[in-house]
């Protein structure tokens, strides 16, 4: 739509980042406040038919939804004739440009990822908010592997199916930065696969749900989703005996030889070794 850069308000527009359902996303630096920021911009010729209150409705829902791992809604306004809704720009990088450079994670940050996702469907579950699900340019992952995420909440009816579409997303945009030939590649794959054929955590078997990840994440993620168990060094080891041991007995053999983790996806009655074992 414009010239890069391009002055717009308190706004220098810097960068063409994509298009939304109605709008334009820039990246931009707020001049006044002197920071970077996300800028939509409501496209008044968008093919979606999406107008003016329908524009502004999406980022009232938005900047309702209080929580850290979701970027902050900072403003709705209007400058040369042009409605527009800013945002806080996330640190470190998108997952798509890290898809994009061919760059993989580790186990811990897959995990994180995961696990950050299905929190955040526990929410829009819990406040019964509907929200567009999360594409790998809307998941960010800085150096320390802090997790956060763009909001997509949108206004309308929440539905159930939202989180289950999400989580089986996830299953298909993941594998290829899962680091191959490492310990938990594996058990990580078989994790993936499970999430894209949609299968719940009452029937993947015993040692998998909130009983087995801690109370942590317990109760917090989308129904029938829970993260798999992540335990990491420093753990004395009758903790990590116990911690292996779910509801229904052992989900997993113990972390014993000193292994930085140990990640046990679900199987009706597998035990399902340590990554140390180099499966």
């Amino acid at each position: 739509m414009f010239d890069l850069p391009h002055n717009f308000g308190d706004y220098t527009l810097v960068a063409f980042i994509g298009r939304t359902r109605g709008g334009i996303l820039y990246q931009a630096i707020q001049q006044g406040m002197d920071r970077s920021v996300f800028l939509e911009l409501l496209d008044p010729d968008n093919p979606e038919g999406v107008g003016v209150e329908d524009f502004l409705m999406k980022a009232r829902t938005r900047a309702a939804i209080n929580a850290p791992v979701l970027g902050t809604v900072y403003e709705a306004s209007q400058a040369q004739g042009y409605w527009f809704v800013t945002s806080e720009q996330l640190g470190g990088s998108s997952l798509q440009s890290m898809l994009d450079r061919g760059q993989t994670l580790s186990m811990k940050d897959l995990l994180k990822v995961i696990e950050t996702v299905g929190n955040v469907c526990g929410r829009y579950e819990r406040l019964r908010t509907a929200f567009n699900i999360m594409e790998p340019r809307h998941i960010f992952l800085d150096d320390k592997s802090a997790v956060r995420l763009m909001n997509t909440a949108v206004p309308g009816d929440f539905h159930e199916e939202t989180s289950r579409d999400q989580m089986k997303r996830l299953g298909i945009d993941l594998p290829p930065l899962v680091t191959p030939d490492v310990p938990g590649t594996t058990r990580m794959r078989t994790l993936l696969e499970w999430m894209r054929e949609g299968r719940k955590a009452d029937a993947m078997g015993p040692g998998y749900g909130a009983g087995c990840c801690g109370s942590r994440t317990a109760g917090a993620f989308p129904s029938g989703y829970h993260p798999p168990l992540y335990r990491p060094r420093g753990i004395p080891r009758k903790s990590r005996k116990k911690a292996a041991l779910g509801r229904n007995g052992p989900a997993g053999r113990g972390d014993s030889r000193g292994c930085r983790s140990s990640f046990i996806p679900p199987g009706e009655g597998n035990r399902i070794p340590s990554p140390c074992s180099g499966s």
